[in-house]
This record gives C-alpha cells, structure tokens and sequence, in this order.
C-alpha cells in the first residue's frame, strides 16, 4: 500500500481515491492462510449469525468491566458474513503495475515475525 501510494504521489495524482488490493476472498480463506504460514490448524467452526450477533454483544459486557479491547466488534462480526468485492482496476492502471498475492505476502510475513518463535 505504501509503495502505491509513493507512486501515485511521484506521478503527481492527486485528488482521487484508489483501492490497493491484490484479490478478493472470504474471512475464513484470510484465517486459513495465516494458520498454514504460521503452521496452526485452519478454523474448523462455522459460526453462523445469530452465534456472531450474541458474541459481539456479550464481548461488550466483557469489555465493559475489565476494559479490555474487544476480541469482536459489531463491525467484524457483520463484515465477517459478507464477501466484499473490490476492483483494484484504476490503480494498477494508474501504476501499471500488479500486486503481490495475498498468499505470498502472508507467507512473507509470517517468517518475518515469527522467525524467531520457531
């Protein structure tokens, strides 16, 4: 995102909004990746939204007299039921350049901070 976002500065655009995103998947997809890149097991419950809408609010009760910052929010548990599909179209044409997959950039990272937990 930052390496775009210096690009389009350099190429002085300017004024306009831009979505940086290398591909469009599901929440549990996300979760998957990350648990193999830092060799955990994958989630195996699907949660369905009458669980999510109970957690949310009984994760705010908890928060609420310890205060702690909340596992899961009203936000995370909607957006975790939608797919959300975003077109990244402008600004690779604005760059002319591609993005690093998702997978490749999780891996990346996982060996970069979890090298040492190894």
């Amino acid at each position: 995102v930052a390496r775009i976002a210096v690009e389009l500065m350099d190429k002085e655009i300017f004024g306009r909004r831009f979505v940086v995103c290398s591909e469009n998947i599901r929440y549990k997809e996300l979760f998957s990746l990350i648990a193999a890149a830092i060799g955990k097991r994958p989630p195996s419950i699907a949660v369905n939204r009458m669980a999510m809408g109970i957690s949310w609010r009984l994760e705010k009760v908890r928060t609420f007299f310890t205060g702690h910052d909340p596992v899961i929010t009203r936000e995370t548990a909607n957006t975790s039921s939608h797919m959300w599909q975003y077109d990244a179209t402008r600004s690779k044409e604005a760059t002319g350049k591609g993005y690093i997959s998702l997978s490749e950039s999780i891996r990346y990272w996982a060996e970069v901070l979890f090298a040492d937990k190894t």
